[in-house]
């Protein structure tokens, strides 16, 4: 029994024309009544024919295959990639939210600044391990550039919060002002980025 590979490698010869094909020769050498000698000859000559033949297919299988596994690799990449810049952008909103409810400096620092400030500096530092030839596309490195830039900033926001002190209220809501534009460049930067996301996976696509 044929294992898959075998399977593709018949498969392009397997239809009704090509069965008639061959038994039509069969018709044709069988009315030339040739020698066992020319017939063994024909043999060799079909042999070397269809051998030729197969190590063309395979080859053309591996290179398919080649394609496809790093087809695969790539879509697996910017997938990755995209859930790590929508996390950024998830941490910027619920940042963004918590000033926009006016939130007490005190509240704020006991409740968000303790519990978030160390995972936005996990995505950041995630941001900054990513290759730029991992990207794909100038459009998608120049937005995620943007992304990151904003999200250092929104961190270094977070390091001067947490240096205030009770007198720092009016400080405060200057950052909270810098957060908030900041998230809405961010935002806007994520949406574009999803779009070009979506042409980098069709260009992929368009590669197998």
């Amino acid at each position: 029994m044929l294992n898959d590979y075998g399977k593709e490698l018949f498969k392009p010869w397997i239809s009704v024309q090509n069965i008639v094909l061959v038994i039509a020769m069969i018709f044709v050498i069988a009315l030339l009544k040739l020698t066992r000698s020319e017939l063994a000859s024909w043999v060799q000559a079909v042999g070397s024919i269809a051998a030729i033949w197969a190590a063309l297919r395979v080859v053309q299988i591996q290179q398919k295959k080649a394609q496809e596994r790093i087809s695969s690799e790539l879509i697996a990449m910017a997938e990755s990639i995209l859930l790590l810049v929508r996390e950024a952008g998830m941490q910027s909103a619920i940042l963004a939210s918590a000033v926009n409810c006016g939130t007490p400096l005190k509240v704020f620092r006991m409740n968000f600044l303790r519990r978030n400030k160390e995972l936005m500096r996990f995505t950041l530092s995630a941001l900054e391990s990513v290759s730029i030839s991992d990207l794909g596309s100038p459009l998608l490195l120049a937005m995620y550039l943007e992304i990151s830039a904003a999200m250092s900033y929104m961190y270094r926001i977070l390091e001067e919060v947490n240096t205030l002190d009770e007198d720092g209220v009016e400080r405060y809501q200057m950052l909270c002002v810098d957060i908030n534009s900041n998230n809405f460049w961010l935002q806007n930067m994520l949406k574009g980025f999803e779009a070009a996301h979506i042409t980098r996976l069709e260009s992929i696509n368009d590669f197998k």
